[in-house]
């Protein structure tokens, strides 16, 4: 039988060195609490008002948020490379869920900036724009100014990110569901049983035996229809969440929003389906003829 080897047992090379980040999560806890103190004192609460009197405010106010996101990410990064571990530790679950709580207390703390920024005249972001200060967050505030019609006012800006946290969890429930809580148990072929886990799907479906990758397939689809309902509804939540936004902020559709943080137009996006659609008989053609070719059913 194949076993799954547990992580204890895998040589410490083969692991992530997250004590690179933090050297314990003793350590991580001190700073999250120092991070939390620090954003509880509301560090930008002194630039709100004042962005336009100045790009060296502006600077400041870029700095001093990037140190703190900085922080913040270091956190998350160290929470969700441990619960990625083994979603099965609630441990690591209750810490991405207090780096993910906190993350959108900040991000209503900062919610005012981009209201504020451009509410300013034109020719004084311009002026900030072509400010050498600022050149290092030159294409951040240029993608500020490109989505000016789509940002809210200061009020309901600093609502949507009070909300973003909530407005997040259809994804990770389904994330939880998937990857801790599904299991698609196992099979044999030719006298070797395998066992299927998300982590291994990769390596099964990609297997010489035809009838490994087969039964691997079939195992991994099965369970997904055993819980349709709940995925069903996770996935129309997902949607609904893109769609109210994407209204809120303006935009024509969800998949305008969804690709307007790239500045990519939808016409691209267009041209590759059409792409694939004027192309895909050719594909087609290749695995017929490697069907033939292989004598297969």
């Amino acid at each position: 039988m194949e076993t799954i080897t547990d992580r204890s047992q895998v040589d410490s090379k083969y692991k992530w060195a997250t004590e690179v980040m933090f050297a314990t999560d003793e350590a991580w806890e001190t700073e999250f609490e120092a991070v939390k103190a620090f954003v509880d004192t509301d560090p930008l609460a002194a630039f709100r008002g004042h962005l336009g009197e100045g790009a060296a405010v502006v600077l400041d106010y870029l700095t001093t948020s990037t140190q703190i996101n900085e922080r913040l990410g270091k956190l998350a990064i160290y929470a969700h490379t441990k619960n990625d571990q083994d979603t099965r530790v609630s441990a690591y679950q209750a810490m991405m869920s207090r780096v993910q709580m906190l993350g959108a207390i900040y991000g209503e703390k900062e919610s005012f900036f981009e209201p504020e920024l451009l509410s300013l005249a034109d020719d004084v972001l311009a002026s900030y724009l072509a400010s050498p200060e600022l050149a290092a967050y030159r294409h951040g505030l240029d993608d500020i100014v490109r989505g000016k019609p789509h940002v809210l006012s200061t009020e309901a800006e600093s609502l949507l990110a009070a909300l973003s946290d909530t407005l997040g969890t259809s994804q990770r429930v389904f994330s939880q569901l998937t990857n801790a809580d599904f299991q698609h148990g196992s099979f044999t072929v030719e006298g070797e049983e395998y066992q299927v886990t998300e982590g291994r799907l990769g390596l099964l479906f990609r297997h010489e035996n035809r009838d490994v990758r087969k039964q691997a397939f079939e195992r991994v689809y099965d369970t997904y229809l055993a819980h349709k309902n709940a995925v069903a509804m996770l996935y129309f939540s997902s949607v609904s969440k893109d769609v109210t936004m994407a209204q809120a902020r303006g935009f024509a559709s969800a998949r305008q929003a969804a690709l307007f943080g790239n500045n990519i137009p939808e016409s691209v996006y267009d041209a590759l389906v059409q792409g694939v659609r004027d192309n895909i008989s050719h594909v087609h053609r290749y695995y017929e003829l490697r069907r033939r070719t292989l004598g297969l059913d």
